[in-house]
């Protein structure tokens, strides 16, 4: 392994020993408000088992961590590690980037959310920079629950030729296709839709290609569900 390698290991460990930071800072705060405490005492088991449980949340954070640190390393091939420019990690915006994804990826219950997380952070670090929408696709990574990333991962199987445009590529979402493939009940789906189309994945028109809510409109994947997509999955397709 060459030097350069080596360096990158090196540099990734120590920013986990920051992120380790943030735990820490979480368990300390924990033990030392009086209101947590003295309400976690009211419950059945009390006392005893208030500190058992902010150590047990302290190693559960730290697992998630050590596990997100492996992946990344484990992204970047030899080749990769031997090009990367080390100064990125040093800067601004690129720390900014780190602590922010570590601690959603240590906060979420969520395995996939992890996995993608891990797959951001790999491409920032491929690229050896940040972009105007680093910060929104982290944003978006954090405010998506599991649902919403089957609705999105679901979509590409979805879309349908638009028959007002039969001579042209172009293609929208078929709604009930779409919910059949995610399985959910309407309820989920609507929300689920509702969310996306806010964040800015899907957009609605009003040609009249498809009945939803009461009104005859068409829904469109938008570039920026591409981009999203291209940034948390760079190694892996949406699972």
């Amino acid at each position: 392994m060459t030097h350069q390698a080596d360096a990158v290991i090196d540099m990734v460990t120590d920013l986990g020993r920051k992120a380790m930071g943030v735990i820490e800072e979480y368990a300390s705060s924990y033990q030392n408000d009086q209101v947590l405490r003295a309400l976690f005492q009211l419950l059945p088991f009390g006392a005893q088992s208030d500190f058992l449980l902010a150590r047990k949340v302290t190693d559960l954070y730290q697992r998630r961590l050590e596990e997100l640190l492996k992946t990344l390393v484990d992204n970047l091939s030899a080749v990769e590690r031997d090009s990367l420019n080390l100064k990125f990690f040093e800067t601004e915006e690129f720390l900014s980037i780190f602590v922010q994804t570590v601690e959603m990826t240590m906060r979420t219950v969520s395995a996939k959310k992890r996995r993608h997380a891990a797959e951001f952070l790999s491409g920032v670090i491929r690229a050896g920079c940040t972009d105007d929408l680093s910060e929104q696709i982290e944003e978006d990574l954090r405010f998506v629950q599991d649902f919403h990333l089957t609705v999105l991962a679901s979509i590409p199987q979805s879309l349908v030729q638009n028959q007002l445009r039969s001579k042209s590529a172009d293609f929208i979402i078929d709604f009930q296709k779409l919910r059949e493939t995610t399985g959910f009940d309407w309820l989920i789906f609507n929300k689920a839709i509702c969310d996306l189309e806010t964040r800015g994945f899907i957009k609605r028109t009003s040609e009249a290609t498809g009945w939803q809510d009461g009104v005859w409109q068409t829904c469109r994947p938008t570039q920026y569900l591409s981009t999203f997509n291209a940034a948390v999955c760079n190694s892996e397709t949406a699972r």
